[in-house]
């Protein structure tokens, strides 16, 4: 039965289901080690360390998934997700600058893009990254904490700006 590779996914889609993180990585790995061109593994093994705040780990499973599946939106906005946990700010801003390429109104990336240019102190691009955002969509209170956020630090730089902010509060 330890040999059925169906029966091993099964085990392991179980236990990623019922959140027994550990389980599944543990038999994932087992799987990516008999077909390591699946990246669909390799993006749940990064999935369930990111769920589990080991960021690391999951970075380095979803950059060897990248290799084998290069601009699937979901994986790169993961990749950036991960570098900004560990404030790698400059590559959490080159994946979400490659994500806005493919959904350049979504409004996740384009405050994530700003809360990254303000981890840089790019203030000037993270206001630019801020107004980018549709005034007719429906924000979360997330997104607009991070527009907020953005409105904050440009606001303590007011007189180096000749342009008054957009308040979106």
């Amino acid at each position: 039965i330890l040999d059925d590779d169906n029966f091993l996914r099964s085990v392991a889609e179980f236990n990623f289901k019922k959140t027994h993180f550990p389980e599944a990585i543990d038999i994932f790995k087992q799987l990516h080690d008999r077909n390591k061109n699946n990246a669909e593994i390799l993006e749940k093994i990064g999935y369930a360390y990111q769920k589990q705040k080991k960021y690391e780990e999951a970075l380095e499973y979803y950059l060897k998934a990248e290799l084998l599946e290069t601009n699937r939106l979901w994986l790169i906005k993961k990749i950036a997700f991960c570098y900004r946990k560990l404030e790698n700010y400059e590559k959490s801003l080159e994946y979400y600058l490659m994500a806005e390429k493919s959904k350049p109104e979504d409004a996740y990336i384009l405050a994530n893009i700003g809360h990254n240019y303000l981890q840089i102190k790019d203030y000037e691009n993270a206001l630019k990254s801020a107004l980018k955002l549709p005034g007719e969509i429906v924000l979360s209170d997330r997104v607009r904490q991070k527009i907020r956020e953005v409105e904050n630090r440009i606001a303590a730089l007011e007189p180096t700006f000749k342009n008054p902010t957009v308040s979106l509060r």
